[in-house]
């Protein structure tokens, strides 16, 4: 993984070499091996590359034989040897063994259809010189970010909203502020900063002189609209199988985490039989207080697979003291709000595996609750679904909007949503509406950008609804953190349960067949393929989830915020997770850099 960044100007002028040197400065913890520029014209490209297929070559930005295309790409294309193969038989030849060189080879036979032949992540960015064209690409499911902003005849790009916040005077958008405050992450579009966007996942953006167009190359909703009648569980795990043999391609060293859940320990359980050498394990846990195990501890069944796996192990363990002092600078590094407290402990992870063991590449497990159903509001779905007769499908909401009295808020704006759609978003809130009108200083409404996205959910079947919210929506949210926190480090962070061709099978299957009423029935097929990797202690264990103990350390949290906040609420009007949001919003109004021009 890398740093990418760039400025195209429209009426073909010089562009500001020095501002591009500073933006790409801004991320230089996303690259510290080396650094690359392309200056041509009107357009300058830049690159900041963490060194991990082919170490001695694959420097970018790169340019073709035919001196024409120059691409500068963050990410890993893991079918990049099997179409070599079909770009050597075309004729074409290669220099170095990167997926650089392979990719920028492809696109020269092959043009914008490359894209749907590529298995991996990306952010990407081509510059065609005979048509003074720029084009910019991003994966799939927007595991790999990419951040633009068009401000009149110039256009910048770059892998971090930070290359922005530190170059320029930006603006908070306290719109798209209120409806991230209120209803959480999305999958890009507008961000909290005014002019500033994020590119969506499966898009390409191509823009010259005269143009400026956005299309999609591939679409989550379609993947949902294919009827697999047939459940091939061999498929499944063979495709499991591949993805993570795929994601262990590297020429450093590589780890896997293993929280002792079912995801990771099947990565883990596969992983270690495909390497050649001992395969690093790790896990983040909060110090014991006494006899009692803290909310986020789950070291026991992460130690237990590691013994039956035989992994060289390593629970990092993390103190109130370091968890408190981290936030801030997670906070800065997360660019804009932090939505996820365990991105805290997971960058001290991360720090220890960089630090202590010099690890560069970790396969993850985010994905898989999306993917194979796996959240306990599944459960509910799957409950509610059962109700055929209208009478009890009313009683049944009218019980649940007591459990969930966050239901009446989402129920208020989005009233014509289908209760599956409803209770997707549900799970996603952490501040009141109220809440967020008072700390903003407005009357929020849910943003542009969110009722589109709810308005394209609608389009699916009542279940597949809330599936395609949490891919689009919750997950966005878990890979932004996946993402900021290792590659603060300089970690390259992959996820093998989000290989495509998992995901538009998974999206394919009827619901019934994924998760069912009780708990032991979600994510019942990876449950089912994982018996021939893990024993049943660690497949039967209860749903617990990636967590923190920020409850018991609330307090300590408040003091630190309060020092930042100068209209403080009492202690007892937050919950835990207000008060991170209120804190990370005073910093950024702290933190807001002037323009450097």
């Amino acid at each position: 993984m890398c740093g990418i960044a760039g400025i195209y100007n429209r009426h073909k002028n010089i562009i500001d070499k020095d501002l591009l040197i500073n933006m790409t400065e801004s991320i230089t913890h996303r690259g510290p091996d080396e650094d690359g520029y392309f200056f041509y014209n009107n357009i300058g490209i830049s690159h900041k590359r963490l060194s991990i297929i082919d170490l001695e070559n694959g420097v970018q930005p790169m340019v073709s034989e035919n001196d024409n295309f120059i691409i500068s790409f963050n990410g890993e294309i893991y079918n990049y040897l099997e179409l070599k193969e079909k770009l050597v038989s075309h004729g074409y030849s290669f220099k170095s063994n990167s997926d650089t060189e392979v990719l920028l080879i492809a696109y020269q036979c092959w043009g914008n259809k490359v894209f749907d032949m590529l298995n991996g992540e990306w952010a990407i960015a081509i510059f065609d010189k005979a048509k003074n064209q720029l084009l910019l690409s991003r994966d799939r499911y927007g595991i790999k970010p990419l951040y633009y902003s068009l401000v009149n005849e110039n256009f910048y790009f770059s892998s971090e909203l930070k290359s922005f916040n530190e170059n320029f005077d930006v603006e908070l958008d306290k719109q798209e502020l209120w409806d991230f405050f209120v209803f959480g992450p999305k999958d890009g579009g507008n961000t909290i900063f005014k002019n500033i966007n994020e590119l969506r996942p499966g898009k390409l953006l191509t823009l010259n002189c005269n143009d400026f167009t956005i299309k999609s190359y591939y679409s989550l909703l379609e993947s949902f609209n294919i009827n697999n009648s047939k459940l091939d569980l061999d498929n499944i795990e063979n495709l499991l199988l591949d993805s993570i043999n795929k994601r262990l391609m590297s020429d450093v060293p590589l780890a896997t985490i293993n929280s002792g859940g079912i995801d990771s320990s099947l990565i883990s359980s596969i992983a270690i039989n495909n390497i050649d050498s001992d395969l690093y394990t790790f896990s983040v846990a909060p110090n014991k207080t006494g006899e009692k195990t803290l909310k986020g501890d789950e070291s026991y069944f992460a130690e237990h697979l590691a013994k039956k796996i035989k992994s060289k192990h390593f629970t990092i363990r993390y103190s109130k003291k370091n968890f408190v002092d981290e936030i801030e600078s997670c906070m800065i590094y997360n660019d804009d709000i932090l939505f996820h407290s365990n991105s805290i402990p997971l960058s001290y992870m991360y720090e220890k595996i960089k630090k202590d063991y010099n690890i560069t590449v970790v396969l993850g497990g985010e994905g898989a609750d999306e993917v194979f159903r796996g959240y306990s509001i599944n459960r509910i779905a799957n409950l509610y679904s059962i109700f055929d007769k209208p009478i009890l499908k009313y009683i049944a909401i009218k019980i649940l909007k007591i459990k969930y009295p966050r239901l009446n808020l989402v129920s208020k704006y989005f009233k014509d949503s289908s209760f599956y759609l409803q209770l997707a978003i549900e799970q996603n809130m952490h501040m009141s509406p109220k809440l967020a009108n008072k700390l903003l200083g407005i009357n929020g409404l849910p943003s542009k950008d969110r009722i589109a996205l709810i308005t394209r959910a609608s389009k699916l079947s009542k279940r597949n609804q809330l599936v395609y919210y949490e891919q689009k929506c919750y997950l966005s949210g878990l890979l932004q953190r996946a993402d900021r926190m290792s590659m603060r480090w300089g970690i390259e962070a992959r996820v093998p349960f989000l290989d495509h061709r998992i995901v538009n099978y998974m999206n394919s299957i009827n619901n019934k067949k994924k998760s069912g009423v009780k708990e032991k029935k979600l994510k019942k097929i990876l449950k089912h393929i994982s018996k021939k990797y893990i024993d049943s202690l660690i497949i039967n264990r209860p749903k617990y989830g990636f967590t923190s103990p920020l409850d018991e350390y609330k307090k300590d949290i408040f003091d630190k915020y309060s020092k930042h906040n100068k209209d403080t609420q009492s202690l007892n009007d937050l919950t835990s997770q207000e008060i991170l949001l209120i804190y990370n919003y005073q910093l950024l109004n702290l933190s807001k850099s002037k323009c450097k021009k």
